[in-house]
């Protein structure tokens, strides 16, 4: 029997409370450049789902402002 590995993509979507612009905080490409998982920070706070949700200082790429982030919803 052959076998596959599998691969788990996360994202963390949300709107730019400035544009509307629906951004992944997990891709630094839409945040400016600035990776906010660095060293897993972003799914160390999500993981387990109790122990709050904070991301400061998230950038938009579309209209280049900056705002935080608290709380998350899990779909």
């Amino acid at each position: 029997m052959k076998t596959a590995s599998a691969r788990l993509s996360v994202e963390v979507l949300l709107n730019c409370p400035h544009c509307g612009q629906l951004i992944d905080i997990m891709d630094p490409s839409e945040t400016c450049g600035h990776n906010h998982n660095d060293e897993g920070f972003i799914l160390d706070q999500a993981f387990p789902e109790d122990q709050g949700f904070d991301v400061e200082e998230v950038c938009c790429f579309n209209c280049k402002n900056e705002f935080n982030v608290k709380g998350l919803t899990w779909d």
